[in-house]
C-alpha cells in the first residue's frame, strides 16, 4: 500500500503541464529582409486543454486574448518576459521568452521568413 502511494506521489507531479506561449512573426521585404515596421506578429497560448489562437498583436502591454477564462495578459517584449492570470487564480502567472527565434520559411510561414519563439513558464520574479 505504501508503495503504490509512493509510486503515485512520483508521478503526479510528471503529469502536470505548465502553460506556454508561442509567438510568430511574419517578416516582408524590409531593408535585408529584416524583420521590422512591416512585420505581422501573432501567437498560440497553450495550456493543457488545448491550443488558443490569440491573434494578431501590437508591441508590449496589456492585451485581452480571447483564452477562455483568461481575465489578464501583459508582455515586455524588450524583457523577454509575460504574465497572464485567469479569473479562478490568486496571483499571476510568469512567462518568459527562453530560446532564441528560430527561423522557418515553410508553407505555414505567409511571408519572405518567418520567427518563432517559445515562452515557458516560470516562477514569478518581478
Amino acid at each position: 500500500m505504501h508503495f503504490a502511494s509512493l509510486v503515485l506521489g512520483v508521478l503526479a507531479p510528471s503529469t502536470v503541464m505548465a502553460d506556454w506561449l508561442e509567438t510568430t512573426w511574419e517578416c516582408d521585404a524590409d531593408f535585408f529582409v529584416m524583420c521590422g515596421a512591416s512585420s505581422r506578429p501573432y501567437s498560440h497560448f497553450h495550456t493543457d486543454f488545448g491550443s488558443y489562437y490569440y491573434g494578431r498583436f501590437s508591441y508590449g502591454g496589456c492585451h485581452s486574448t480571447g483564452v477562455p477564462g483568461m481575465t489578464e495578459f501583459c508582455i515586455d517584449w524588450d524583457r523577454g518576459r509575460a504574465h497572464f492570470k485567469f479569473g479562478h487564480q490568486n496571483s499571476k502567472r510568469c512567462l518568459v521568452k527562453n530560446r532564441a527565434g528560430t527561423r522557418f520559411t515553410d508553407d505555414s510561414c505567409d511571408a519572405i521568413e518567418c520567427w518563432r519563439d517559445v515562452w515557458n513558464e516560470v516562477p514569478c520574479t518581478w
